[in-house]
């Protein structure tokens, strides 16, 4: 009877972290999906020690389990996509820090360099 009780307990928990998980992907912040994780993973692997009753339950509920987990996995890999294209974005704007485009009288391309306010002038 303990047993079903603490195992469920854990179950309940499982599945809130795994919860919790998916908000920390869709609203940040992304520095909390550590300390998260880490209790997914205890839950798990102590659900997973645990006596027959805990495996049962365990099995009962794996569908939906390995269903968050593959969706968190999803929203994992698109945020870290996302982080990739931000970085590209932000050194793409450093590299054409100092170039303007523009074009000629008669209509060529031309890039000119800038000086950034202070540097390149004695006084």
């Amino acid at each position: 009877m303990i047993d079903m009780v603490l195992a469920r307990g854990k179950l309940r928990q499982l599945i809130a972290a795994m919860e919790s998980e998916r908000q920390i992907l869709l609203c940040g912040p992304l520095s909390d999906l550590a300390n998260v994780s880490a209790r997914r993973d205890h839950l798990l692997e102590s659900l997973l020690g645990g006596g027959p009753v805990s495996k049962r339950l365990l099995a009962e509920r794996l569908p939906e389990i390995k269903a968050m987990a593959t969706r968190n996995g999803a929203l994992l890999k698109a945020a870290m996509e996302g982080m990739k294209d931000a970085q590209k974005a932000v050194e793409n704007m450093e590299e054409n820090l100092n170039k303007m485009d523009t074009y000629s009288r008669d209509g060529a391309r031309m890039v000119v360099a800038q000086t950034m306010p202070g540097k390149g002038r004695r006084v």
